[in-house]
């Protein structure tokens, strides 16, 4: 049977390497963006719809009839959040959950898949994280991610429908917005090389993170709706870096020290206990774990942007 998949948010970071990866494997993908954007790709079809529309979404749905629908789409600004919490809550509860009841008045063999953050969690006494830590979120956006997945897989188990979320840790690439840490970095290296700048200036590079490739997350979104059974899962490195150790791993590659170069500042997170993943459960289900390690992450965003 020909598998046929609707991914929001297709251009994201995340959307556009599942797509390929769908494609490779003989999906047919059709991807969807915001209205007032207008892309084309020559591989899969691009369409602009209000997502935040029940009427829109359950038309095209409908329309479409997917076998997979994979939700990307949704306010990814973190760095501010509480500018717009109506925006967050908007974009991140109700385009999820316009889908799903598409999903229920229409077909209820079609698989959905919500990618959801860390940000559900705050570090309390348990700072390694599994699908069995309790919830406690951070910020409107971690509030609202955790109100669809527990929406989500309340209606999984009531009605027995294929609902899944990914539950992603840090994961950045070549890829990744400009405004990220990891991508502005690399930016700033290379405007450091062209002798556009002679200072990078950063927030406090002692915060640990669990940071991974983001291709290697959508060879285990695959896998986990390719499964028979609904499951969430974390997904993670299981390990954690100091940014700093980002920051000079960076530099080193063209011989530089970086402690000439960046200007660092202490910033809210200071304090944050550092979190990090136990993919355990996805290992030992699906084979997943991931495959790039940092120092390949960043061999892999320096030869994107500088080489």
């Amino acid at each position: 049977m020909l598998k046929r998949a609707i991914i929001t948010g297709v251009l994201g970071q995340d959307g556009s390497f599942l797509s390929e990866k769908l494609l490779n494997d003989g999906y047919e993908v059709i991807g969807l963006v915001r209205p007032e954007k207008n892309f084309e790709r020559k591989d899969f079809e691009i369409h602009g719809i209000d997502l935040l529309s029940q009427e829109d979404v359950y038309n095209f749905v409908k329309k479409i009839k997917p076998t997979h629908i994979f939700n990307f789409a949704g306010e990814t600004n973190v760095f501010n959040p509480y500018s717009n919490i109506q925006n967050t809550w908007k974009q991140n509860f109700h385009i999820p959950m316009n889908i799903i009841e598409s999903i229920r008045k229409i077909d209820t063999s079609i698989k959905f898949f919500q990618s959801s953050s860390s940000l559900m969690y705050t570090s309390g006494e348990n700072t390694i994280i599994n699908e069995s830590t309790q919830i406690n979120p951070l910020y409107p956006y971690g509030i609202s991610k955790a109100s669809v997945f527990q929406l989500t897989k309340e209606l999984r188990e009531k009605e027995n429908l294929f609902l899944c979320t990914g539950i992603f840790f840090n994961h950045d690439s070549e890829r990744r917005g400009d405004n990220f840490f990891t991508q502005k970095v690399i930016l700033g290296l290379r405007d450091i090389l062209n002798k556009k700048i002679d200072k990078l200036e950063l927030g406090n590079l002692d915060i640990q993170k669990d940071l991974s490739y983001a291709g290697d997350f959508m060879d285990g979104v695959k896998l986990q709706m390719e499964d028979t059974s609904p499951e969430d899962y974390i997904f993670g490195s299981g390990k954690l870096i100091l940014l700093r150790d980002f920051v000079r791993e960076a530099f080193e590659f063209f011989d530089l020290n970086y402690e000439n170069y960046i200007i660092s500042k202490s910033n809210i997170d200071s304090n944050q206990r550092p979190l990090v993943s136990n993919p355990s459960k996805i290992k030992k289900k699906l084979g997943w774990k991931t495959k790039t390690n940092v120092q390949e992450l960043i061999k892999i965003m320096i030869k994107n942007k500088i080489h």
